[in-house]
């Protein structure tokens, strides 16, 4: 059963690039998504870098003075296992089923 039987074709032609008629995203679609989550992983991955640097430096200078870990690095943590988690969940969702079989599965 299509889902897209009752919409105005008007509608449907001019949001045709969002998806196919039936409801999932073409192929052309997918490598957009991939091309920019690429790109956002990218400057996630160059941010946690520098994030790993500057919390370093600040852990490291706390245990020299015998303080306590700031509560800030602990939030930061957080953000950026939760920008990795959505990340994850972004390469299910586009993979599906090859994320666990296809060739990028040991990674």
């Amino acid at each position: 059963p299509n889902r897209f039987q009752d919409v105005d074709p008007k509608i449907m032609q001019k949001h045709n690039d969002l998806a196919t008629t039936d409801g999932m995203l073409s192929a052309n679609h997918v490598e957009r998504c991939w091309s920019y989550l690429l790109v956002a992983l990218f400057w996630l991955i160059f941010a946690n870098m520098v994030w790993l640097g500057v919390s370093l430096i600040v852990l490291m200078s706390a245990a020299k003075g015998g303080q306590q870990q700031p509560w800030w690095i602990f939030i930061g943590d957080v953000v950026f296992f939760l920008l990795f988690l959505i990340e994850l969940l972004m390469r299910l969702a586009l993979e599906r089923r090859n994320f666990f079989i296809g060739s990028g599965k040991v990674w």
